[in-house]
């Protein structure tokens, strides 16, 4: 039985990445340039452009609740992020 390698064969790339309506808490970056991944609670995330901490009035109200806000990954787009 041959052992583990544990060598990376491939590299997160933007097909894994979040869009404007999917949950990116696990892959933390996005697919559309110069939007972020911001945390809303410790069960969602979102990408956006720009994001303000508190309750989004925006969010459907079964969804409403308080953003951190936090920043999660990088930029889409950015120098230095593989994402576009």
């Amino acid at each position: 039985q041959t052992p583990w390698s544990c060598d990376v064969i491939g590299e997160k790339g933007h097909l894994m990445c979040g869009s404007a309506t999917e949950n990116c808490m696990e892959s933390k970056c996005c697919k559309d340039p110069g939007f972020t991944c911001f945390e809303q609670n410790e069960n969602w995330a979102n990408c956006k452009e720009t994001c303000t901490a508190g309750f989004n009035h925006d969010d459907p109200e079964e969804h409403r609740a308080l953003w951190s806000c936090k920043v999660l990954g990088s930029t889409a787009g950015d120098p230095g992020n593989p994402n576009p």
